[in-house]
């Protein structure tokens, strides 16, 4: 368990400045283990269906990837619980780049700049963060990646319902791939209502196996 504490100053002026979808993002601030971590607040709400509310999310600040649950726990000016929100369900995957996870509503904004309340600290908005690392071995993980086993369909001519003539060569593919990842060459399979090999011309059969790869597993040689 690791406890993280950020604070935003001035949350009256933040709310008046910036408008809604705008953010900003708190101090870093480290983890027992030294990972970054910040909090990005939309003072005015995250999108136009978010208007009138704070949104919060938590983001990762370190190149290797981590698994945790965790709550936000927004402070009042007395250092007690104001508002308290818990993501403890499923495991979230915190990874640099990856986005952030968070609460798109997590209180009206009204709310907190009403002084009858008594959140905000000096003006500052602040939050605790509660983290839960969970271990990456305890997700289930199928063996092979799913694009390795797209290739090895590749290599599977019984299953195949399209095939191509490349020079002297046939070679065989999968309607439903290619309807998916390589809709120009879908195409032309329909257009042989007889079932007979689309002749490919312009191209030696090495190349071609090479684009399928690609459209199969994304493989670039």
């Amino acid at each position: 368990m690791a406890l993280l504490q950020f604070k935003f100053e001035d949350f009256e002026g933040l709310s008046v400045q910036m408008q809604n979808g705008q953010h900003i993002h708190s101090e870093e601030t480290t983890d027992p283990d030294g990972n970054a971590w910040k909090l990005q607040l939309f003072p005015c709400g995250y999108r136009s269906e978010e208007e009138g509310w704070v949104s919060i999310y938590l983001k990762y600040a370190e190149k290797n990837n981590v698994l945790a649950t965790f709550s936000f726990i927004m402070r009042n000016a007395c250092g007690g619980v104001h508002t308290e929100v818990n993501y403890e369900g499923p495991v979230y995957l915190f990874k640099e780049g990856g986005g952030a996870h968070g609460n798109s509503k997590l209180i009206k904004r009204s709310e907190i700049l009403d002084g009858k309340n008594d959140i905000l600290c000096d003006g500052a908005l602040c939050f605790d963060v509660l983290l839960q690392f969970e271990e990456q071995s305890s997700l289930y993980k199928p063996s092979g990646s799913v694009l390795t086993k797209m290739l090895q369909l590749l290599k599977n001519t019984d299953n195949a319902d399209a095939s191509f003539k490349v020079g002297d060569e046939i070679v065989t593919s999968h309607k439903l791939i290619l309807s998916t990842n390589a809709p120009v060459l879908f195409e032309f399979c329909g257009e042989n209502n007889d079932g007979s090999p689309v002749a490919i011309n312009d191209i030696t059969a090495e190349i071609f196996r090479i684009i399928l790869r690609y459209v199969y597993g994304e493989e670039i040689p």
